[in-house]
C-alpha cells in the first residue's frame, strides 16, 4: 500500500524527496514537490489540488484554509506536524519611495495579500493588533487569487494581473505575502516595510511568545487514516526524522546560499533551541489557540474550533 503526500521542497523536506520511505507498518510514502504560489516539481495550486480535486492522500496546507474547511466538513483531518511558520513583520512590502516605516503609517492604506484568509494574514492582522496597537479594519485589503473557501470578509479583487504590477501602478500601498514576488523588478522597486528592524521585533515576539507563528499544517483523508490507524503517529515520526537530518546539514557552514545561514541559525538556537520547530499538538497548543482566536476576530472562522477534534489521534 502506497499514499501520496504533497509538501513544499523547504530545506527539512529534501530528505522526504530525496530518498524512499516506508512506515514501520508497511506504507510506502511517495512525496511530491507541489508548491501553492510556486511551480515546483509536481506543478503548484497544491491547496486546491487537495482540497477540492482531491488529488493527493495527504497533503501540507493552510492552517486557515484547513480551519475553514473542517467548519462544513469531516472527510479531512490534520496531523500535528507543523511544517511552516512565519513571522509577519519581515513579509511587507512597499515601494521604495514610499515615507512609510510601519504599520502605523498605512492606517486607510491598500494591503494586497495573495488572499485574504491566508494564514500569514491572520498572524499580520493580529500582531498589527497585539504589538502595534493598529486597528487593521481601517485598512482595505485586496487579493489577487480567489479565496481557497468560500468567506464573507472585507476584500475585494485586484485589477492589476499580480501583486507586484499593482503596488508599481499604486492600486495598492503595501504588499504582505509568503512568497517574494518572482518579477525580477519587484525588488528594485520596493523595500521591506520594517526594514532590519523586522528581525529584533520577530526574535522578540520568540522570546515573548515562545513559539514562531504556525502557518501550515499537513492534513490527511480521513479514510486513508482510518484503513491505516498508525499512519498518523508514523509520519509525525517521519517529519520529525527528515527535520533533524536538515538540522545536522547546517553543519556544514556552505549547505545553503547564504554566507551566514549557520551564524543565524546558531542565534535562533540560542534563543529558542529547536523547539520552534517541534511538531506535536500539545508544544503547539498556545500558538495554535492564538491563531483561532485572530481568526475569528478577523471573520474567518465562525467560532472557535475544539482542537482536540481537529487533530488524528
Amino acid at each position: 500500500m502506497s499514499v501520496t503526500i504533497a509538501i513544499e521542497p523547504y530545506d527539512r523536506h529534501l530528505p522526504l524527496l530525496e530518498r524512499g520511505w516506508t512506515t514501520a507498518s508497511g506504507v510506502e510514502l511517495e512525496f511530491r514537490s507541489v508548491g501553492q504560489l510556486a511551480d515546483h516539481l509536481h506543478g503548484r495550486d497544491r491547496h486546491e489540488r487537495f482540497l477540492h480535486e482531491r488529488e493527493f492522500d495527504i497533503a501540507e496546507l493552510s492552517l486557515s484554509s484547513y480551519l475553514m474547511y473542517r467548519q462544513d466538513h469531516e472527510d479531512v483531518i490534520a496531523l500535528p506536524v507543523f511544517p511552516r511558520r512565519m513571522f509577519s513583520f519581515s513579509n511587507v512590502w512597499v515601494r521604495r519611495e514610499s515615507k512609510a516605516a510601519s504599520w502605523a503609517d498605512l492606517k486607510s492604506a491598500v494591503i494586497g495579500v495573495p488572499t485574504y484568509q491566508m494564514s500569514l494574514g491572520v498572524v499580520a492582522r493580529h500582531d498589527m493588533a497585539v504589538v502595534e496597537g493598529v486597528d487593521w479594519t481601517t485598512m482595505t485589503w485586496a487579493s489577487s487569487h480567489p479565496e481557497n473557501v468560500e468567506l464573507d470578509a472585507p476584500v475585494r479583487r485586484l485589477a492589476a494581473s499580480s501583486l507586484a504590477e499593482a503596488l508599481g501602478s499604486g492600486e495598492i500601498d503595501a504588499v504582505l505575502t509568503p512568497e517574494i514576488p518572482a518579477d525580477p523588478e519587484f525588488r528594485r522597486r520596493t523595500r521591506r516595510l520594517y526594514g532590519s528592524r523586522s528581525r529584533t521585533i520577530e526574535l522578540g515576539q520568540l522570546r515573548t511568545c515562545g513559539y514562531a507563528p504556525v502557518v501550515h499544517l499537513v492534513a490527511a483523508r480521513t479514510s486513508v487514516l482510518e484503513r491505516h490507524p498508525d499512519l498518523g503517529r508514523e509520519l509525525v515520526d517521519v517529519f520529525t526524522s527528515s527535520q533533524e537530518i536538515a538540522w545536522d546539514r547546517y553543519n556544514d557552514p556552505g549547505w545553503g546560499l547564504s554566507f551566514w545561514g549557520a551564524l543565524a541559525l546558531e542565534e535562533q538556537e540560542q534563543v529558542m533551541g529547536r523547539s520552534c520547530w517541534t511538531h506535536g499538538l500539545d508544544p503547539n497548543r498556545r500558538a495554535l489557540l492564538d491563531f483561532c482566536g485572530a481568526a475569528v476576530a478577523q471573520g474567518i472562522l465562525r467560532t472557535a474550533p475544539d482542537l482536540d477534534r481537529l487533530f488524528w489521534t
